[in-house]
């Protein structure tokens, strides 16, 4: 085996033993409780949810890496009493926006719906209609 095998073994192995593929979004309810949060969540012929979250509560979502590609898109519709939105939690944007974290972090609050790709900085990314 010459060098450069070597080299694209070595490196395939370690791909393999400590890649990290799945993206994991997080989403945070900071709305008061009465009413919860709801929603339910769509990725092609699948869906995620409904789910109920009191304030402070989250709920993961894992997106295996044969789901990701440039098309994918999970949208999820969210009610808070009389108050709703509908938008994409994940595409290719977002995906760029929380490019090498792996990890997407959602808040909705009483204002809107906001967005972190490390759980501490927060950009607003969409308001209750």
């Amino acid at each position: 085996m010459n060098r450069s095998s070597l080299l694209l073994a070595l490196l395939t192995i370690f791909h393999l033993a400590y890649a990290r593929d799945d993206i994991v979004l997080h989403i945070t309810s900071l709305v008061p409780n009465d009413p919860p949060l709801q929603f339910l969540c769509h990725l092609k012929d699948f869906d995620f949810g409904p789910y109920s979250l009191s304030k402070d509560q989250e709920r993961q979502m894992k997106l295996a890496p044969t789901n990701i590609t440039d098309a994918v898109t999970l949208f999820c519709n969210f009610t808070w009493g009389h108050k709703v939105k509908n938008f994409a939690v994940y595409d290719k944007n977002i995906n760029a926006y929380c490019e090498g974290s792996y990890d997407c972090y959602w808040e909705a609050r009483p204002d809107g719906f906001y967005l972190s790709k490390n759980n501490s900085t927060w950009k607003k990314f969409n308001t209750w209609t």
